[in-house]
């Protein structure tokens, strides 16, 4: 350990935290052990959700990911490149969590958001859509030049605040980092990854998601960015029913609609 690893030193002794003894450095939280952890902090119900870590309340802002097994070297640069990302876009790390010195989690910022599943029927299409701005967009570029692939993504990996319309991609450690393929290729990846998920919740339809979803990868280039796909999106759901669609309910009637007059099952 380095002298900047040990700039302060906590020793809690109280009832509170029942004592034990932690290090935090400017970029770490030493642990001696695994049950240091486990006794000392309060676990999370979103904890639940995780196959490979827990979640721990850190502070009243800020949250521990604590892996159920040590790093890997994949992981541990995943968890370098992130800190550069945004944190109102990624949930990026902020401590690194160790169990002596071996690497065994991150803290995060904590966001008051559920799954997607649960976005409320009547959202406002324009609230999710504008989230995808070009801000976003070069959040994805930049992602797509570090060969970064988003991997082992699904829509409980996307939170939604129904309350400030607000999104936050969580669980990027589950990533790949993909030197084979370019940062275009990667891009369009990233881009149909993300495109897919969102329409798993906004249409509630494997067959109709697969048929946009095509179509995105083929035209993606032209278009330019996530949010012109999807309002691309929006606007052939519309030229198809002949309705006007600006909720979630919308869309989801629209692919009733469609799937009743295209699709026969």
């Amino acid at each position: 350990m380095t002298l900047l690893d040990i700039q302060i030193k906590i020793c809690y002794n109280t009832n509170q935290f029942g004592g034990y003894n932690m290090v935090l450095t400017n970029d770490k939280l030493i642990f001696s052990s695994k049950e240091e952890i486990i006794s000392n902090y309060k676990e999370m119900d979103i904890s639940k959700l995780g196959g490979t870590s827990n979640i721990y309340k850190y502070k009243n802002d800020q949250i521990m990911k604590v892996f159920h097994i040590i790093a890997n070297d994949k992981k541990r640069e995943l968890i370098d490149i992130f800190k550069d990302y945004d944190p109102n876009i990624f949930s990026v790390p902020n401590l690194r969590i160790m169990i002596e010195d071996k690497l065994f989690g991150y803290t995060m910022n904590l966001f008051n958001g559920k799954e997607i599943h649960y976005i409320k029927n009547n959202t406002q299409l324009s609230n999710i859509f504008d989230f995808f701005d070009d801000k976003f967009d070069k959040q994805i570029e930049k992602m797509s030049k570090d060969k970064i692939k988003m991997w082992d993504m699904n829509t409980w990996h996307i939170l939604f605040n129904n309350n400030t319309n607000q999104l936050r991609f969580i669980d990027f450690d589950g990533y790949k980092i993909e030197k084979e393929m370019s940062p275009d290729e990667l891009y369009v990846w990233n881009i149909v990854e993300i495109t897919s998920n969102l329409l798993d919740v906004l249409l509630e339809s494997m067959t109709l998601r697969m048929q946009l979803c095509e179509i995105n990868r083929k035209h993606i280039q032209d278009l330019g960015s996530l949010k012109k796909v999807l309002y691309t999106i929006k606007e052939i759901l519309e030229r198809l029913t002949n309705k006007e669609i600006t909720t979630i309910k919308d869309c989801r009637n629209a692919a009733k609609i469609i799937e009743k007059k295209y699709y026969k099952f």
